[in-house]
């Protein structure tokens, strides 16, 4: 941001905009293409924003099941858990929780991915809201 910027401006950056961007792309059926954008504003997510990295991660995972990246969602899993233990933001975990849902409607899934969403399911059952 500059100071020829409008104030209302300050919260526009480059992981805003990946992230819109990778909105646009899932919405258009293009969740191959989102993937990049949500790994982006994975990595423009300061890892002290906890909460940013929860909610960004979250939509690289959902963009990585629409396609069936199943060795990645299965990474992107593994990085959730632990800020599942620590945030709570309905937002988030509404997002999560559609994730066993789709995978109920999905042949091919592999069954250890399938035991990593049960689990993280499970963590958020106890997870602060």
């Amino acid at each position: 941001m500059t100071d020829e910027d409008p104030a209302w401006a300050w919260w526009i950056d480059e992981r805003e905009l990946a992230w819109h961007e990778a909105m646009v792309q899932r919405d258009l059926g293009l969740s191959g293409q989102a993937i990049d954008h949500f790994e982006r504003s994975v990595a423009a997510t300061p890892a002290d924003e906890i909460r940013s990295q929860y909610l960004h991660r979250a939509y690289l995972l959902q963009a990585q099941v629409d396609i069936g990246a199943w060795d990645a969602a299965e990474q992107t899993i593994k990085q959730l858990v632990p800020l599942s233990r620590e945030v709570g933001s309905t937002r988030t975990e509404v997002l999560l929780r559609g994730i066993p849902g789709q995978l109920a409607i999905r042949a091919k899934v592999p069954p250890a991915f399938r035991e990593q969403v049960g689990m993280l399911t499970t963590i958020l059952d106890e997870a602060p809201v």
